[in-house]
């Protein structure tokens, strides 16, 4: 089960940074700027919460 949460995680995180870089490439996005630190910022916490279940299940 941790295992499963902890691929999900991770995998949402890759996508929200994936989401964060795209976003901040359009040159005309109206708040790109916002837009971007708010998905990296995401990312960085999913990563975070996917490296936790990660170390407890070891």
């Amino acid at each position: 089960m941790s295992k499963a949460r902890y691929k999900n995680l991770l995998d949402k995180s890759i996508q929200s940074a994936i989401s964060a870089i795209e976003i901040y490439n359009k040159p005309d996005f109206k708040y790109r700027e916002e837009s971007f630190s708010i998905l990296i910022i995401n990312a960085w916490e999913l990563l975070f919460k996917a490296k936790i279940l990660q170390d407890k299940m070891s």
